[in-house]
């Protein structure tokens, strides 16, 4: 008897172990809808943010965003976090550091082109963001209040390779920031507004 449930239990474990190794492979095999990259971003201010209406003369800079996204139907969901360090001409008339960094997170939806075009598969994307300034003065650091924006964006995939993706993009930015440089000036509100072209470098998880 006992070596009867041995021999019944040894061949539902060669079962189990088979259905295992089938289910393993047929995930290896297929694709799976999620990607994370990272994207060095090129970014130029416009409008207020870069000097028009006493801005704050933002100048060209660089910076860099990193994320993830998951294929859900025919759309893609996004969520990624930015950061870009924008040279400050204002800065310099106060006495803080030449920098302001502008960061924070996004998220919201890609619309992927139903086809290919000469390797490429064209996107546009809609998002949000809530961004802030940091401001440095010395060893002090100063932020303007997190500020709810939003993200337009267009841009093509490739796949060298089944995992790697090449991205890449065209986004724009806009938000509204209130900071201030010292206790004794009123805090100025400012709309930051800019362009980033970026060249993201993503896998297929």
């Amino acid at each position: 008897m006992r070596r009867a449930v041995r021999g019944r239990s040894a061949a539902l474990l060669n079962i189990l172990a088979v259905a295992l190794a089938a289910l393993f492979a047929g995930e290896a095999s297929a694709q799976l809808p999620l990607e994370a990259w990272v994207r060095p971003l090129a970014a130029v201010p416009v409008g207020a943010f870069a000097g028009r209406d006493d801005g704050i003369e933002a100048g060209a800079s660089f910076g860099f965003d990193a994320g993830a996204s998951i294929d859900v139907g025919a759309l893609t969901l996004y969520g990624e976090y930015q950061e870009i360090g924008f040279s400050c001409g204002e800065c310099e008339e106060v006495e803080v550091e030449e920098t302001a960094l502008d960061r924070g997170w996004g998220a919201g939806v890609i619309v992927p082109h139903p086809s290919t075009i000469a390797g490429l598969r064209p996107w546009a994307r809609a998002g949000i963001i809530v961004h802030h300034l940091r401001f440095r003065f010395g060893d002090e650091r100063a932020y303007s209040d997190p500020s709810l924006g939003w993200s337009l964006g267009v841009g093509a995939e490739a796949r060298p390779l089944p995992w790697l993706r090449l991205e890449p993009s065209l986004l724009f930015n806009r938000y509204s920031a209130e900071y201030g440089f010292a206790i004794d000036v009123p805090d100025r509100r400012t709309s930051i507004s800019y362009i980033t072209l970026g060249l993201g470098v993503g896998v297929g998880l």
